[in-house]
This record gives C-alpha cells, structure tokens and sequence, in this order.
C-alpha cells in the first residue's frame, strides 16, 4: 500500500443492468448522468505567440485561496523551483504569476515564499500527471493572491511552451490568467434520446457518479482532502432536487491514516436484501463503505489497496473490485464482499472490472502498467475468485484497454474502451469473439452503456461534450459543450435490460408462373427471432396501389414467402416488392419487374341489343379533412377523406406534397399502419407524425388528390377541400 498521499483517477463509468430480463424499462432509467469537472479554477493561457494560445488547464484552488481571477500576465519560474526558500529571482517575480514545482514541504511555506517575492498569483505543479489534480488541503493559511495547482503533464505542457531561462523568465512571451471555473463540481442528467440537458445542480464531488436502479435519483460524493477527515456523500432525486442536504451532507468514516481523503467510485445495490449504497476510493490506500440508500447512514467501511469502480450482484449483493494501483505499488488483488462487509480477495492483475447480472459473469481487463492486464480480456468465474473460464486477447484491434463495461442483458456484448486507440471494441462473449470495433471522435476515457438498447455513451476528460453511438459504432447525436469538462458518465445499474428487437430482414426474388392475368410473387425472410408480417406491394408503378394479404412467421432463420395475384392485365409490366415488419421496424425488398402474357383474343360476341345506358356519376365532392393545419414535433395529425357520391367504392388518390423528406422528418401511414408515403390511395384516415428529430420545428400539412379515371369516373373535376375539424 502506498503511505504517501498520491492521486486517483477521479471518475469511473457506470451504466444500467438488472435483477431479471423484463420486458421494458421504467421510464428514465436510460437517461445519462453526467459529472462536470470538480477543478474550481483554471489556467488559461493568453499569449498570442505561443503554442499553447487558447488552452486552458484544469486547475484546483487552494482551500484558502481567494477565487478573485488574475489578468493576463507573464508567468516565472520560480528559483528554486519547488520554492523550498526565499525565491533569488524574487525581482522578477515581482508583479507575476510565479510557477512552482511540488516539493517536499507544505505548500503554505511554497505560497508564502512565493507571495513574499510578490507574486500576483501561484501556479503549483503536481509531481503527478493527468487525471490527479486532488487538492491543495496543506495550505491552510491564507496567501492573500490566487493559489492553484496544475497537474504534471500541464506543467510540463506550460515549460515546455515558455522556455524558461536561467532567472526564471519566459525566453517566449507567454502570459496566463487564473480564473474560476463557474461550471466545478455540476452534475446534469441528459435525455438519452437526444442528448438534452434535463436538469443541472451544482454538488461538490470527487467525480464519483452512479444512478439507483430503484428511484433514478444520482449519486456523488466529496472526500475530506485531508489525513482522518470523513468523506461527504450526497443524493439528488430523478428530478435535479437534493434528497441529502448538501450543507450539511451524510458523511463516511474510516478509522485510518487516510480515512476518506478522495471518495472516487460509487455503485448502488437496490434489490438484495441488504441493499445501500457502496462507495470506494482510490488513492491514499483503497477503501469502502456502504450507506443505506434512504438516509446515507453508514452500514460498514474496510481498508483495502486502491481499487476503481465496484460492481454489484443485485441478487445477492455481492461486491466485486479490482485494485489498480500501477506500477509504483505491488497491489495485484481482487476484491469479494458480501453484501454484510465480508471480505475475501484473491491474487489478479490489475485492471477494470464489471459484472452483468443478467448472465451472472464477471469481466475483468485493461491497465497498462507491468502488473495489469493490458489488453486481455476475460471472463471470471465468481465461485473460484480471480479464476479466469476464458480469456481474449485484443492487442490485435487496440493497443490499450482503458475502460470496460457490459450490454446488460443475457450474453450481452462487452465493450473494452481504448484511449490511446481511441476505439472501443465490441467483443460477444458467448462466441469469445471480436464483433466489430470503432473509432470515437475523441479518447474514451469514460463510457456508460443504456439498458434500453445499448446506446453507449462516451466523454474524455477533456472536451465538455458527450457522444452517443450505437450498439457497434453507428453515431446517434452529440451535445458539444455542457459548460465544464466532463469528468464521468453513469446510467442506472442493478436491473437487467432487454435487447431491442432486431428488424427483419427480407429480400425480394424473381415471380414466377407469370401468366396473362395472375402471377406468383416470391421473397424471402427472416424474422431474427421476433414475429414478423409479411406481405407484398404491387402494381404498374413504383407507388404500387396493392398489397397481398399478411403472412405471418417466426424464428432466426431465412424463409422463402410467396403470394399468388390476380386480375391482372395482360401485355403488362408489374412493379412489386417484399414487406415485412415487426416490433423493431419496417424492412423492404428491392423493386422488381414481371410482364404479363399478352391477353388471348376472345371471339367476336354475337351482336345484342344496345341496353339502356345507365346515368353517369355526379361529380365527385371529396373533402379532406385533418385535426389540424400543421404539426409539431414529436406530434400526429389525423387526415381523413370523405366522398359525397351515389357511385359505390370511391377510393381517394392522392400525393405527398412537402419540402420534408419522410422516414426523416415525418411518417405519414394508413388505418392499417403502413406506408402511406408511396400507396397513394386510401379508403380510411391517414396518420402523419412528425418526428422528434425532425429538421424541422413545424411541419405545414397539404394533400394534393390525384387525377385518376377510376376516381373521375368520366367527370371533369373534382372539388376539394382541406378542412381542420
């Protein structure tokens, strides 16, 4: 165990998984919460001559430190550079942002050495680098000016850019500014359909971040960034109201050196019947509790190494974590405990963990340090802790596996996150095989995964954005910029989800016995295990007019279906295709062409009387009428056609008049509830619906009859009118 204070990798990805395989999920559990950054300030770099102009660092005040903001102003290096004494280059100090390395005493001798050269504002270096930017808890005295801490890498980033000289100055003009960052310590929970922001709260946090599977309320907590100070948990409802006073929060103790200096991960057991709240840290030794989920009262804590994101069995409550402690610290164990805090642990490399409950496996797999398990992937056996049923090697696909997490039902896929890929790899593990893998647009850092369809979720630490995808890859939307960088990604654990119904897939195929007036229309289906009906479309042109009767069929594999059509006209090329649908959606075949046979001429009847001829039809007045003149987003209107006529049968024709684009912006079906778009005839009312994500707001509403004799029935016209009701 490390005995010094060290930083953690401040968030872990959560995602919504369950006790039994249900037929939905209640409403909300696929939503998307999201942490902001918990950095309280930043260092923003200003000079127009340098390469690091427009960037900003993340950065964390000192606990005393003033948050007024510093102008942009040059930036030396301090001599010495951990600010051990008083600075010798204080002249050039003197009115300057100073930059001070972490060193071996506390940081009130580093800032008072610094203000007392006259520095305007304090710029700590970590002696580690991303993602551990803790606290500056040591300084407990105020400086009087802004005092921050940067991580390694960007002190790094910064030297490199300035080019310090022997007395401390920027031989490249470089100036920073410090300022507070408004959006620290936020928590949002986005709509997972679209990406929009549902609801925002500000919660100090340490970037630990879980929904309850039970009620969707959030999850985060705060550690006491100092040795024997208690951790701060907090809870915000499925609608953004805190349940848990944030002023005075619930607390979680450890009677250790570090107690709960950082409270990094969290994960919730909802359904056991011990269930609560499991909260861990990862930094100054590993630990865990567990609060009730009502109160936050703390049920027990442990000591462990450092560890990352527990996983939970939501039958038993059993407990899973891995340590991940790298390489300067020999940890290498695997965590059980019982819902009750009874540990047990077994030998293992280190990396990630994650458990699907709907299979009951554990996954175990990534970190890249000499004692991790890189880029092997395997499945755990729970009953023989630490014991691998088979394991998966993905250094063919990803150099690194930075991030794993589980589809949430039975034989769900597992997705590795890859950040220096930037690819995550979709592995199914009843096959043990690799799917497919796909690039992100940015490192996935973290990732969450929705139980209503296996929508993933993606954000980097970096950028304030988060990108959804599809089950293997397809992009579905992104909200770029949520106010502060994102720190950490959850959606709902504990339940077991179900995976979408897969569309059927269906192919058209040649007719056969074309005759002069009938034909065999031929396709084929497969259902992909929903029920699924099938019918075909024909007629002289591509908006067909037709349809067969439905078939119905069922299974996983290819079915050849056929329709026998009649009354046709000889001499005549025939349009026609393969429909076929189920809970998940419409398919359709290709467009295919028969002819018929010519006609046989019949004989020459023999003569008759010219019987009366019977009137002709009056004009035909059709009215359209709709439920309204336009319609919203997400929205339907009901357009219904009536016809004043004593001829039998009048079938309305009509046409799609629109600058929309359906299937994209609208869908417009029958009383049957098909695809009205292209029939272009109806007997009974249409339903248009304009889509959620329709380009447009506000969709207008036309329908244009169409010319046809068996409409016109010898008349001239028609009269028209579009009528609201």
């Amino acid at each position: 165990m490390n005995l010094f204070l060290r930083a953690s990798a401040l968030a872990a990805f959560t995602f919504l998984v369950g006790l039994q395989v249900t037929d939905g999920l209640p409403a909300g559990a696929g939503d998307v919460a999201v942490d902001i950054a918990f950095y309280n300030s930043r260092v923003d770099c200003t000079s127009q001559s340098v390469a690091l102009n427009g960037v900003s660092f993340p950065a964390i005040y000192a606990v005393t430190s003033p948050r007024t903001k510093v102008d942009p102003t040059d930036v030396v290096y301090a001599n010495p550079h951990n600010a051990i004494s008083a600075l010798f280059n204080a002249t050039q100090v003197q009115g300057k942002i100073v930059l001070i390395d972490r060193g071996p005493i506390e940081y009130d001798v580093q800032a008072a050495n610094a203000v007392a050269a006259g520095a305007a504002g304090i710029i700590v270096v970590n002696n580690v680098g991303d993602p551990s930017v803790p606290s500056m808890q040591q300084t407990t005295v105020g400086t009087g000016v802004p005092d921050v801490m940067i991580s390694q890498n960007a002190g790094d980033a910064l030297k490199a850019g300035a080019q310090f000289g022997p007395d401390g100055v920027a031989t490249v003009s470089t100036q920073l500014s410090i300022v507070a960052n408004t959006e620290a310590d936020r928590l949002l929970k986005l709509n997972a359909q679209n990406g929009t922001i549902s609801w925002s709260v500000v919660v100090p946090n340490d970037g630990s971040l879980a929904v309850d599977p039970g009620d969707f309320s959030v999850y985060t907590a705060r550690g006491g960034h100092n040795y024997e100070t208690d951790g701060f948990i907090y809870k915000i409802d499925n609608t953004g109201v805190p349940v848990w006073d944030i002023n005075s929060p619930p607390t979680i103790s450890l009677n250790s050196y570090c107690d709960f200096f950082y409270v990094t991960n969290v994960a919730v057991d909802a359904f056991s019947s011990n269930p609560g709240v499991v909260w861990s840290e990862n930094g100054c030794f590993g630990a865990l509790s567990k609060t009730d989920r009502a109160t936050g009262a703390q049920q027990w804590s442990l000591l462990t190494y450092d560890i990352g994101k527990p996983s939970i069995d939501p039958t038993t409550g059993q407990i899973y974590a891995i340590t991940n402690a790298g390489n300067a610290y020999d940890a290498e164990t695997i965590y059980s405990i019982t819902a009750g805090g009874l540990l047990s642990y077994a030998s293992s490399c280190e990396g990630f963990t994650d458990f699907n409950p709907a299979d009951g496996h554990l996954y175990r797999g990534g970190d890249a340090s000499a004692r991790g398990c890189g880029t092997t992937l395997s499945q755990l056996d729970t009953t023989n802790l630490g014991l691998a049923t088979w394991t998966l090697d993905l250094s063919g696909t990803v150099s690194s596996v930075d991030g794993l997490a589980v589809q949430p039902w039975q034989g769900g896929y597992v997705y590795a996150a890859s950040v220096t890929s930037s690819k995550i790899v979709v592995v199914d593990p009843v096959t043990q095989t690799v799917v497919t893998s796909f690039s992100t647009a940015f490192p996935p850092k973290y990732i969450a995964v929705d139980p209503a369809g296996g929508s993933i979720y993606v954000a980097d630490d970096v950028h304030p954005t988060v990108i959804a995808y599809g089950p293997t890859g397809a992009l579905l939307w992104i909200n770029p910029n949520l106010g502060g960088t994102v720190t950490n990604l959850a959606t709902a654990r504990g339940l077991a989800g179900q995976p979408p119904v897969p569309v059927a897939t269906a192919a058209t195929t040649a007719a056969t016995s074309v005759g002069s007036s009938s034909a065999t229309l031929n396709g084929t289906v497969n259902p992909n295990g929903a029920s699924t009906t099938v019918f075909f479309q024909y007629g002289t042109t591509t908006t067909y007019g037709s349809q067969t009767a439905n078939q119905v069929f069922t299974g996983n594999s290819v079915q050849n279906a056929t329709a026998n059509v009649g009354s046709l006209i000889g001499g005549t090329m025939y349009h026609y295709r393969i429909v076929a649908k189920n809970a998940g959606g419409t398919t359709t075949g290709s467009d295919l062409t028969f002819t018929t046979a010519a006609a046989t001429p019949t004989p020459t009847p023999t003569p008759t009387a010219t019987p009366t001829p019977t009137p002709p039809c009056k004009a035909p007045t059709v009215k359209v009428v709709t439920t309204g003149t336009s319609v919203h987003k997400g929205k339907t209107v009901t357009i219904t056609f009536t016809a004043k006529n004593p001829c039998p049968n009048t079938v309305a024709h009509f046409s799609v008049v629109t600058n929309a684009v359906s299937g994209v912006d609208f869908t417009l079906t029958d009383q049957l509830g098909q695809d009205a778009t292209t029939t272009g005839q109806t007997t009974g009312p249409l339903t248009l619906y304009s889509i959620y994500t329709s380009r447009r707001k506000t969709l207008p509403i036309s329908v244009l009859l169409t010319p046809d004799p068996s409409y016109y029935r010898g008349n001239t016209k028609v009269t028209v009118r579009l009528l609201p009701n």
